[in-house]
């Protein structure tokens, strides 16, 4: 169980620097199209090849990216493949996120990232929850007590950007 909580919060500090570098669009400008080769899109592309193949397109990258970017490769390379299939998954899932939308959840994971880990052990647990439910039945928890006692308003709105991006698990 915390090994398993372990990965998720890894998963999502993963996702918080890789979203972090791809986020310099201006905050004034949210609708604005992704710029070609966004962190979260390179990290999840570049992840996929051949050792030889990122060589290459590393190389062709501005030094302080590519340190960045070959840094959050590694990490990702350490994992065992289930692991690395999950953040995937939730990179695609980002990327697919309308620009506004990615820049929401972005933010959101730059919050989660600075978090006091038992905080983030509890929230992940509930982004898991939310995650796992359709929407009504997710309206429905959302608009509960317990729900709204447990966490801040800061902490549903996180939670809710997060479940975008959170693989489509049952809750346990």
């Amino acid at each position: 169980m915390m090994r398993r909580l372990g990965i998720g919060i890894l998963s999502a500090t993963l996702l918080c620097a890789a979203a972090q570098d791809g986020a310099k669009a201006p905050a004034s400008k949210p609708d604005r199209a992704p710029r070609a080769g966004s962190a979260p899109q390179t990290v999840d592309k570049l992840s996929r090849l051949s050792p030889e193949d990122r060589r290459k397109a590393l190389a062709s990258l501005p030094a302080q990216r590519r340190q960045n970017i070959a840094k959050r490769l590694d990490e990702i390379d350490k994992m065992p493949p289930a692991q690395q299939e999950r953040v995937r998954a939730r990179l695609e899932k980002l990327n697919a996120l309308p620009p506004d939308q990615r820049a929401r959840v972005r933010r959101s994971m730059q919050e989660f990232a600075a978090l006091p880990q038992e905080r983030k052990q509890v929230l992940n647990r509930g982004v898991k929850q939310l995650a796992a439910l359709e929407p009504a039945s997710r309206e429905r928890y959302l608009a509960a007590a317990p729900f709204k006692d447990q966490y801040t308003e800061s902490e549903r709105r996180m939670m809710l950007d997060l479940a975008e991006v959170a693989p489509n698990t049952p809750a346990r």
